[in-house]
C-alpha cells in the first residue's frame, strides 16, 4: 500500500530510485463560512511539489512555494475552477482575497484550471508536514509519484518491494505493523477506473453486438434494394457501363446513406449527451472526468462508418455487378427476381442477426438477474425508515474531542424528541 505515515513518506521519497518526484496528498474537508451561506467543501492538503509534478499551472495566481509548505507556514489556499465560478462569480481579482475555512482566515493564492479536481475536492491547502513527527503507525498520507522515463511499472514494483523489506528489517522491532509490510504501486488510470473498467468493456461488447446486428440488417436491405434495381443496372451494363463503374456507384450510394445516418446519430448524441451524463451517479466516475462530444468522437464515427460500409456494403455491391443483362431483361416482365447467391446471402445475414440478438438477450438477462440477486442480499439490519446524514464540524469551534462528543450527544437528544 502507498498509504503512508509522515516518516515513511519522507524516507521513501529520499531512498527510492524509481520516481522523479513523490507527492503527498491527503483528503480533507472544510467549512467555508464567508461570502454567502456556510458550505461544506471537500478538498485536499498536498505537498508543494504536487503541482509541478502534475504539470498543471494555475488559471490565476500561483501555486504553493516550498516555504509555504513548512510547519507553521502561512495560511494560504488554492481553489478549484468550479468553486471560483459558483461561489465567487468568476471574480478575476480573487487572488489575494481572504476566505474563512474552519474558522481560520486563509489567503487565496490562485485558481486552478477547469477539470482539475484533485481527490474530487475544490479547496487545496499546503500539507505542512511535521518532519519531527516520528509516529509510523499514523498512516494517512497518499503517495503519488511520477515514474522516471526509463523505469517500467514492473521495475518500480520490484524496487519498492525491496525497499519495503529493508524498512521492515530496520523498523520491524519497534513497529509491529511492519510485519509482512509491502509497497504495491498502482497506475493512476487503474485507481480512477477501479471496478468501472470491466463494466465499460461489457457495455462496449453489447454495443458492438447491436452494431453488428444493425449492419447485417442493413446489408440485407441493400441486397433487396439491389434486386429491385436489377433492371436499371442491367440496362446500364447493356449500354456499355463497366462493372467496376457500377460497383463504384453502388458503394458510393451506400457510403452516402451511411454517412447521413452517422451524422444524424451524432447530432442526436450531441443534444442528448448532457441528459445522459446526468443519469450517471456522481460517485461512479472521477470528479476530474469530463464527458464531452469532441472531434475525436466524430473522427471515430466517420472511420467506423466507412469501415462498416465497405465490409457490409461490398457484398450487395458485388452482387449487383454479377447479373447478366439479357437474363435481367428477360425476367423483367415477371417482377423482381433474386439470384440463388443473393438468397443464400440474405439467409446467412438473417441467421447472423438472430444469433447476435440471442447473445445480447442472454447477456442482458444474466446481468439483470445478477442485479436483482445483489439487490436482494440481506444487509443484517433494516433499511426502511432510516435516514443518514453527515454533520461536518469546524475544527476551530470543536477543537477538543470532548467538544465534539458533547455536540453529537446533544444532537442525538434533540433528534430523539422529533
Amino acid at each position: 500500500s502507498l498509504l503512508l505515515s509522515i516518516p515513511e513518506y519522507l524516507e521513501i521519497k529520499n531512498r527510492n530510485h524509481v520516481f522523479d518526484q513523490l507527492v503527498g496528498e491527503m483528503p480533507a474537508s472544510f467549512d467555508l463560512s464567508d461570502r454567502g451561506t456556510p458550505e461544506f467543501v471537500s478538498g485536499a492538503r498536498v505537498t508543494a511539489n504536487e503541482f509541478p509534478a502534475r504539470g498543471v499551472p494555475p488559471l490565476l495566481g500561483r501555486v504553493f512555494s516550498p516555504e509555504e509548505d513548512r510547519p507553521g507556514g502561512p495560511r494560504v489556499a488554492l481553489i478549484a475552477f468550479t468553486l471560483w465560478r459558483r461561489r465567487f462569480n468568476s471574480d478575476p481579482n480573487i487572488v489575494g482575497e481572504s476566505i474563512r475555512l474552519n474558522d481560520a482566515v486563509y489567503t487565496i493564492l490562485g485558481v486552478m484550471p477547469p477539470r482539475y479536481r484533485l481527490l474530487g475536492g475544490e479547496i487545496f491547502l499546503p500539507a505542512q508536514l511535521d518532519t519531527a513527527d516520528f509516529n509510523r503507525s499514523h498512516r494517512f498520507l497518499y503517495a503519488v509519484g511520477n515514474l522516471r522515463p526509463e523505469v517500467s511499472l514492473d521495475r518500480a514494483r520490484s524496487e519498492l518491494s525491496a525497499l519495503a523489506h529493508a524498512m521492515e528489517r530496520e523498523h520491524g522491532g519497534s513497529a509491529p505493523e511492519y510485519a509482512h509490510w509491502s509497497l504495491q504501486p498502482e497506475l493512476i488510470r487503474d485507481v480512477i477506473l477501479g471496478n468501472l473498467e470491466p463494466a465499460l468493456f461489457a457495455l462496449m461488447g453489447a454495443v458492438a453486438f447491436v452494431l453488428l446486428m444493425i449492419s447485417a440488417n442493413l446489408s440485407n436491405l441493400l441486397l433487396a434494394r439491389g434486386a429491385a434495381r436489377r433492371r436499371e443496372l442491367s440496362l446500364r451494363l447493356l449500354h456499355g457501363a463497366s462493372r467496376s463503374r457500377i460497383l463504384r456507384q453502388v458503394l458510393t450510394e451506400n457510403l452516402l446513406l451511411s454517412l447521413l445516418g452517422a451524422l444524424a446519430g451524432s447530432g442526436l448524441l450531441y443534444f442528448a449527451l448532457h441528459a445522459l451524463v446526468s443519469l450517471i451517479p456522481p460517485e461512479s466516475i472521477a470528479a476530474e472526468a469530463e464527458i464531452v462530444f469532441n472531434p475525436e468522437v466524430l473522427f471515430f464515427v466517420a472511420s467506423l462508418t466507412i469501415l462498416l460500409t465497405v465490409v457490409f456494403g461490398l457484398g450487395p455491391a458485388l452482387q449487383a455487378t454479377r447479373w447478366s443483362a439479357s437474363e435481367a431483361l428477360a425476367e423483367s416482365g415477371r417482377g423482381i427476381v433474386g439470384t440463388r447467391g443473393g438468397a443464400f446471402t440474405r439467409a446467412a445475414l438473417i441467421t447472423a442477426e438472430i444469433t447476435l440478438a440471442f447473445v445480447v438477450l442472454v447477456g442482458a438477462s444474466l446481468m439483470f438477474a445478477t442485479y436483482r440477486s445483489m439487490s436482494a442480499l440481506p444487509l443484517g439490519f433494516r433499511t426502511d425508515h432510516i435516514l443518514t446524514m453527515r454533520v461536518p464540524l469546524a475544527e476551530g469551534t470543536y477543537a477538543r474531542a470532548a467538544d465534539v462528543e458533547h455536540f453529537y450527544q446533544e444532537l442525538l437528544r434533540r433528534v430523539g424528541t422529533l
